[in-house]
């Protein structure tokens, strides 16, 4: 089972809600999210890691183990467990995802105006075409975006890796000899969003939680 689990910022949240996950995380490192200027930035950065957090208790872990969190050598965070994960945020929501085996990679953005027109480099040339010749090329554009990052952050590649996808099917990519099933992810009105998954014949289940319902949960286990 494919699990994601989304909230989303909002002004109530308190400096010492946010303060209980930075503290539980590893000391001198961006995961505490302390360089973050931006208020709205960090708030972001640690609901990721509140969600990461809720779904360790969920499968009987301690949040102890939110010391371990680490990066491997492409920059792809990760715990020692068997299971793997991703977060991605965007606009007002922080998305988790997880699963058991294999990889799993997610990606939600806020539908915007950006100067899409630039990143036609990184698309296959007939997904491009589509795009422009689209009654409604934005949201297009965003909705084949999701899925090309989901994949990337899956494989930890980063951006760059773009370029080598082949043409774009909304259900299920070859990427690197590796099937990769498609989950679209319906989060808000404005918002699109995708989950690649290695483990083709999972299913998904989404829940979302009120961030105060989150942060109660957190403090209700804490250590």
């Amino acid at each position: 089972m494919i699990q994601v689990l989304v909230t989303h910022i909002e002004a109530d949240i308190s400096a010492l809600q946010l303060n209980v996950i930075r503290d539980l995380l590893p000391a001198e490192s961006n995961f505490r999210a302390d360089h973050f200027l931006v208020p709205e930035d960090r708030q972001r950065s640690l609901l990721g890691k509140a969600l990461l957090g809720h779904w360790l208790l969920q499968g009987g872990h301690s949040l102890l183990l939110l010391e371990k969190l680490d990066k491997d050598p492409l920059d792809r965070p990760f715990l020692p467990l068997d299971a793997d994960f991703n977060i991605s945020h965007s606009g007002k929501f922080v998305v988790f995802v997880a699963q058991s085996q294999g990889r799993v990679g997610v990606d939600i953005e806020e539908i915007r105006p950006l100067g899409w027109e630039r990143l036609q480099a990184y698309f296959p040339p007939s997904t491009w075409q589509e795009i422009l010749i689209s009654d409604s090329p934005l949201p297009d554009f965003f909705r084949n975006w999701v899925v090309m990052e989901s994949i990337v952050k899956a494989t930890g590649q980063g951006i760059a890796a773009l370029t080598k996808l082949p043409a774009l099917n909304l259900n299920e990519i070859v990427f690197q000899e590796q099937a990769w099933r498609i989950h679209p992810l319906e989060v808000a009105d404005g918002y699109c969003g995708a989950v690649a998954s290695n483990q083709v014949d999972e299913a998904i289940q989404t829940r979302f939680l009120p961030p105060q319902s989150l942060f109660q949960v957190i403090q209700q286990s804490l250590p």
